[in-house]
Protein backbone atom coordinates (compact mmCIF):
# COMPACT_ATOMS: atom_id res chain seq x y z
CA UNK A 1 0.00 0.00 0.00
CA UNK A 2 1.40 3.67 -0.83
CA UNK A 3 1.94 5.85 1.90
CA UNK A 4 -0.93 8.37 3.07
CA UNK A 5 0.39 12.12 2.01
CA UNK A 6 -2.63 14.01 2.62
CA UNK A 7 -3.32 15.12 6.13
CA UNK A 8 -7.64 15.55 6.77
CA UNK A 9 -9.74 16.49 9.18
CA UNK A 10 -13.68 16.50 9.95
CA UNK A 11 -16.11 17.81 11.76
CA UNK A 12 -19.28 16.10 11.95
CA UNK A 13 -22.74 17.33 13.06
CA UNK A 14 -25.63 15.28 13.58
CA UNK A 15 -26.70 15.63 9.79
CA UNK A 16 -23.76 17.06 7.94
CA UNK A 17 -20.09 16.39 7.77
CA UNK A 18 -17.11 18.76 6.56
CA UNK A 19 -14.14 17.36 5.76
CA UNK A 20 -10.70 18.98 4.86
CA UNK A 21 -7.27 19.36 4.08
CA UNK A 22 -4.85 20.51 6.71
CA UNK A 23 -1.78 21.33 4.36
CA UNK A 24 -4.63 23.05 1.99
CA UNK A 25 -6.31 26.12 2.84
CA UNK A 26 -9.74 26.40 1.25
CA UNK A 27 -9.62 22.36 -0.07
CA UNK A 28 -12.68 21.35 1.68
CA UNK A 29 -16.09 19.76 1.22
CA UNK A 30 -19.36 18.28 2.80
CA UNK A 31 -21.20 15.08 2.61
CA UNK A 32 -24.10 13.62 5.33
CA UNK A 33 -21.63 11.46 6.68
CA UNK A 34 -17.44 11.15 6.72
CA UNK A 35 -17.64 8.34 3.57
CA UNK A 36 -19.58 11.01 1.35
CA UNK A 37 -17.52 14.24 2.33
CA UNK A 38 -14.52 12.33 1.69
CA UNK A 39 -15.78 11.46 -1.74
CA UNK A 40 -16.57 15.01 -2.04
CA UNK A 41 -13.03 15.85 -1.26
CA UNK A 42 -11.57 13.50 -3.57
CA UNK A 43 -14.07 14.52 -6.70
CA UNK A 44 -12.81 18.08 -6.00
CA UNK A 45 -9.28 17.57 -6.50
CA UNK A 46 -9.17 18.57 -10.22
CA UNK A 47 -10.32 22.03 -9.50
CA UNK A 48 -7.70 22.62 -6.39
CA UNK A 49 -5.30 21.71 -8.43
CA UNK A 50 -5.63 24.52 -10.97
CA UNK A 51 -5.56 26.65 -7.91
CA UNK A 52 -2.23 25.04 -6.59
CA UNK A 53 -1.15 25.57 -10.04
CA UNK A 54 -1.72 29.43 -10.45
CA UNK A 55 0.03 29.02 -6.85
CA UNK A 56 3.15 27.36 -8.21
CA UNK A 57 2.63 24.94 -6.15
CA UNK A 58 3.08 21.20 -6.76
CA UNK A 59 -0.52 18.80 -6.95
CA UNK A 60 -0.93 15.22 -7.67
CA UNK A 61 -3.04 14.99 -11.02
CA UNK A 62 -5.16 11.78 -9.08
CA UNK A 63 -6.25 11.80 -5.30
CA UNK A 64 -7.04 8.52 -4.07
CA UNK A 65 -9.27 7.15 -0.71
CA UNK A 66 -6.33 5.23 0.27
CA UNK A 67 -4.27 8.89 -0.21
CA UNK A 68 -6.06 10.53 2.22
CA UNK A 69 -5.23 10.16 6.16
CA UNK A 70 -7.44 11.09 8.61
CA UNK A 71 -6.19 12.77 11.74
CA UNK A 72 -8.67 14.66 13.54
CA UNK A 73 -12.49 14.58 13.84
CA UNK A 74 -14.23 16.66 16.00
CA UNK A 75 -17.98 16.86 16.97
CA UNK A 76 -19.99 19.79 15.11
CA UNK A 77 -23.23 20.97 16.10
CA UNK A 78 -26.39 22.92 14.40
CA UNK A 79 -23.85 25.52 12.89
CA UNK A 80 -22.03 22.21 11.34
CA UNK A 81 -25.61 21.21 9.41
CA UNK A 82 -26.51 24.75 8.71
Amino acid sequence: MAPKWLATAEEVGPKKTFRWAVDWPGWARGGKDSELARDALIASAPRYAVVAAQAGLDFPDRVAPDDLDLVESVPGGSGTDF
